[in-house]
């Protein structure tokens, strides 16, 4: 997942009263890649301001893999 893209991701996540989630793709450094879905909503002081994001992610690599193959 390219940097502008992640940025993207989060810009939405604050500009949503609703959880957004999506697929995301990681290459790590020896070249193997993960698939994960990430939830993220924007987390608010008691006032509505937007202190950041809060992302969750679920490894679905596998789950992936197996869906390919059915």
């Amino acid at each position: 997942m390219s940097a502008d893209s992640f940025r993207l991701n989060v810009i939405a996540a604050m500009q949503s009263d609703n959880l957004l989630t999506n697929e995301e793709h990681f290459t790590f450094s020896d070249g193997h890649t993960k698939r994960l879905e990430i939830t993220k909503t924007d987390m608010l002081d008691q006032n509505g301001n937007v202190l950041g994001v809060l992302g969750i992610g679920h490894n679905i690599t596998n789950y992936q893999q197996i869906a390919e193959n059915l």
